[in-house]
């Protein structure tokens, strides 16, 4: 496999976890993926051509705008109870 996809993947994988990091660290961890995002992706252009450039963009906006994980939100609470009230 080339080296470009597995980079892609690690990236892809850090940005599903991204929703579990604490909130005072989001933003930061959010740029950082934004920046490594733009290397990852110009060196996937380079060896893999502008359309797996293009599909690679167009998931990436998709993945830091709706993340995965963050639909798994609602089930992951479904089960517990709310606080009671004294």
């Amino acid at each position: 496999m080339a080296l470009s996809l597995v980079l892609l993947m690690a990236w892809v994988t850090a940005v599903n976890a991204l929703p579990f990091v604490p909130a005072r660290l989001r933003q930061g961890a959010g740029v950082a993926l934004v920046v490594c995002g733009i290397a990852v992706l110009g060196y996937l252009t380079a060896h893999c051509g502008p359309v797996a450039g293009i599909v690679a963009l167009c998931l990436g906006a998709a993945m830091l705008r709706w993340p995965p994980t963050a639909a798994l939100r609602p089930a992951l609470h479904r089960g517990r109870r709310p606080l009671e009230k004294a």
